[in-house]
C-alpha cells in the first residue's frame, strides 16, 4: 500500500513538488522540542525525484524500497 502512495507521489505532474502533509501533529507536547513536520500546502520547490518506503514488522521482517523517476 505504501508503495502505491510512493507511485502516486512520483506520477503526479507537479513541478513544484507538493509534499504529503502530516495529519497527526495537532496535539503536541509543549515540553518537547518543536519538530519540522510537513504542513498542508508545503512544497519542495522542485519536482520530487525519489520516494522511500520503510516497513518494519515483528520478528525482524523489515524492508525498505526506494522508487525513483526514470
Amino acid at each position: 500500500m505504501e508503495l502505491g502512495f510512493c507511485w502516486l507521489l512520483l506520477a503526479a505532474d507537479d513541478s513544484e513538488g507538493e509534499l504529503p502533509a502530516n495529519i497527526n501533529g495537532d496535539d503536541l507536547d509543549p515540553r518537547l522540542p518543536r519538530l519540522n513536520y510537513v504542513q498542508p500546502g508545503q512544497y519542495l520547490g522542485r519536482q520530487i525525484q525519489a520516494c522511500l518506503s520503510n516497513s518494519f514488522a515483528f520478528g525482524g521482517n523489515n524492508i525498505s524500497i526506494v522508487v525513483t523517476r526514470t
